[in-house]
């Protein structure tokens, strides 16, 4: 079953609190991606990640670019 340590419970509380911070359509989508992620063979699961990552840099990259231009 599922890991009851309390780091996870308190990872998963922590969780949570910000889910319930996000727009409800964007809670959703979150929710449905992380349903089907789970689906996934763990392979599968690594090459999201690291794809996910990448994204998540780049996207960064932009937004401090936009800054130092501004």
């Amino acid at each position: 079953m599922g890991d009851d340590s309390p780091e996870t419970v308190e990872r998963r509380s922590e969780f949570a609190q910000l889910l319930r911070g996000l727009a409800p359509e964007l809670r959703e989508a979150v929710c449905q991606f992380l349903r089907e992620y789970e689906q996934l063979p763990e392979e599968q699961r690594a090459k999201v990640l690291r794809l996910g990552e990448a994204l998540l840099q780049e996207a960064r990259s932009e937004a401090l670019g936009d800054v130092c231009e501004a």
